[in-house]
């Protein structure tokens, strides 16, 4: 089950470009759960989360070649 807290939160936006116009990422993590949940605003709408956890790796938006190994993260 899911901790209805916010525990963590970041927030990563990139300048409006043509390959994306107007983006923001949102990461929440539950420690507890050892959960990740990835939001993307795409024109101003949220949509549904991606939702990760130990072992997947999160693929950051705003850095092509960037990874979050989840099991570091929850060491």
């Amino acid at each position: 089950m899911l901790m209805r807290k916010k525990i963590l939160s970041y927030r990563f936006s990139r300048k409006k470009s043509k390959a994306y116009p107007s983006m923001i990422e949102s990461i929440f993590v539950y420690p507890l759960d050892e959960t990740v949940m990835v939001f993307l605003l795409e024109n101003g709408v949220y949509g549904k989360p991606t939702v990760y956890c130990v072992p997947d790796e999160i693929p950051v938006k705003l850095f092509q070649d960037l990874t979050i190994p989840l099991e570091s993260v929850f060491r």
